[in-house]
């Protein structure tokens, strides 16, 4: 193979009449080049950042001499504060952190609801969402136009109480069902 010489300057050309000469640079302006490829490749980056949900994962070393079995507290303090880990958390339980739509609330404790308002399924989402948030204190949860908003652990509150009803109601069910049984 032999190596490709370079185009001869443009300066010392002359001119033809009526024909075109190819230039290096046709090559190039209808292939792909260095900065078509990377912003190319930027958009492609962009699209699955934006189709997905983040998760950031911190990682903490728990000692300087990073043996096994050793850990250091205030490295591991001070690590978290420049995380800003510490911060978040504070964050999330002086606010709000759990945003939910009113139909996931109705979903998640319909059944308990149901028993209590017969006509449930004849209230707004917002008033059906308000119903199944009434088993938690007040201070837990508040309700925008939209979203339910919860409290940390106000979630995990309302799912234990569900449970609770549920088993509750199943108790019930096999009760009705063994007195039956024994009757027949």
């Amino acid at each position: 193979t032999t190596m490709p010489t370079a185009p001869p300057p443009r300066w010392g050309k002359k001119k033809t009449a009526g024909k075109k000469v190819p230039s290096a640079t046709a090559k190039i302006r209808g292939s792909f080049g260095i900065s078509s490829t990377f912003t190319s490749q930027a958009n492609a980056l962009l699209e699955t950042l934006q189709s997905g949900t983040p998760h950031f994962v911190r990682c903490l070393k728990p000692n300087s001499a990073q043996t096994g079995g050793d850990f250091d507290s205030a490295l591991v303090l001070a690590q978290l504060n420049s995380l800003g880990v510490l911060e978040t958390v504070r964050i999330r339980r002086e606010g709000f952190p759990v945003r939910t739509d009113f139909a996931e609330v109705w979903a998640l404790g319909w059944a308990a609801v149901v028993r209590v308002t017969p006509q449930a399924s004849r209230l707004s989402a917002k008033q059906r969402a308000e119903a199944v948030l009434q088993r938690l204190p007040r201070d837990m949860w508040k309700l925008g136009h939209t979203k339910a908003f919860l409290r940390d652990g106000a979630l995990g509150l309302l799912e234990a109480e569900l449970a609770a009803e549920k088993a509750g109601s199943a108790t019930a069910i096999q009760a009705l069902a063994r007195r039956r049984r024994a009757s027949s």
